[in-house]
């Protein structure tokens, strides 16, 4: 909370965290799993106008991030 970190995770445990006890920090989860390095940086990549977004909103604690069609 005091550095403003955004949390990047494939686990939902730090989404509980932020239920539980509030935000920040804010919440990326991935939910793709065993994938590889290049799945999730192309994943993020894919994402990166909804990540801004998520980042410059004040009022949202979680985004969740899967796999595009």
């Amino acid at each position: 909370k005091v550095n403003d970190f955004i949390i990047l995770t494939f686990d939902a445990d730090f989404y509980n965290f932020s239920v539980i006890w509030g935000f920040p920090p804010k919440i990326i989860w991935i939910k793709a799993f065993n994938q590889t390095t290049s799945f999730v940086e192309q994943l993020l990549v894919d994402y990166h106008l909804a990540i801004e977004d998520f980042i410059d909103d004040e009022n949202l604690a979680c985004l969740e991030l899967k796999q595009l069609n």
